[in-house]
């Protein structure tokens, strides 16, 4: 990040500024580096006044790493932000560089705030970013048990407006945590009815 800085020079290759949100993400989100938190702080509050004032390829990561980092009072914030964008004159990867947030949220709660604003239908979240969510959430280890309640509970609703992602779903699965493998068999051998021996197979 020396060489890099952590703004965008005048001219620079697009490969120099996605090198950049690459090396910021790992500092921020993986390293825990204070510096490079506090720097996604300050632009994520950039961008909340002025979303094409941030490097488009940094934006997200940016916003992304405030969200890890973030208390209650940034998860109120960001929920106003995203709401607001939703109803304004924004482009779709300036609304949904918030959307994804509300999983990266590391308190318990904030968790279970998240899961409670899907379970309102699409008051909150449209069925896509629900969608985009879960997986997020099946993702994390800190979540997956919670995420995988979620999806079994709503399987129905999923299977009904999206039949097509249960393929996908069962590939997915294969990424949870082994102390769940015994409720992901079960619940797969009640509902695949057969279906979808290969990706079963591999997922398991």
């Amino acid at each position: 990040i020396a060489s890099l800085g952590y703004e965008p020079q005048p001219g620079e290759p697009v490969e120099t500024s996605r090198l950049r949100a690459s090396v910021v993400s790992a500092l921020a989100n993986d390293a825990r580096d204070p510096e490079a938190i506090a720097q996604a702080r300050a632009m994520q509050e950039r961008e909340a006044s002025n979303p094409a004032g941030v490097d488009p390829n940094l934006a997200p990561v940016a916003i992304g790493a405030a969200a890890r980092a973030g208390d209650a009072a940034t998860y109120d914030r960001f929920l106003t932000l995203y709401q607001s964008r939703k109803g304004g004159e924004f482009t779709p990867d300036q609304v949904e560089r918030y959307a994804g947030t509300f999983a990266l949220f590391e308190p318990p709660e904030l968790t279970a705030r998240t899961f409670t604003l899907m379970d309102q239908g699409e008051d909150t979240f449209p069925f896509q970013s629900q969608l985009r969510l879960m997986f997020m959430l099946l993702t994390q280890p800190r979540t997956q048990s919670t995420a995988w309640d979620y999806t079994t509970a709503h399987w129905d609703f999923i299977q009904q407006r999206a039949p097509f992602l249960t393929r996908r779903l069962i590939e997915f699965s294969g990424v949870l945590l082994e102390s769940m493998r015994a409720d992901v068999v079960t619940f797969w051998d009640a509902q695949r009815k057969g279906e979808f021996p290969g990706p079963y197979a591999r997922a398991l």
